[in-house]
């Protein structure tokens, strides 16, 4: 998945800070990068569960099943 913030828009970048669970503003206009090669990401989402996590929280914010729920 690719998710592209509009910076100037200050309501896409609150949400991401919302999803992200900590302010994203340092990667503006950095490269595509993976999520679990981010030093920011790994500090904040390490000692809570990781990526998985992580990926269960967006999940439930965007009102979705999990994967294994949609076969």
């Amino acid at each position: 998945m690719l998710w592209v913030i509009n910076w100037q828009d200050p309501l896409s970048s609150a949400k991401a800070d919302e999803v992200f669970g900590y302010s994203v503003k340092a990667y503006q206009g950095g490269d595509v990068t993976f999520l679990e090669t981010m030093p920011t990401f790994q500090q904040h989402w390490q000692n809570q569960g990781g990526l998985p996590t992580f990926q269960e929280r967006v999940r439930a914010m965007l009102n979705l099943l999990e994967s294994s729920d949609n076969e």
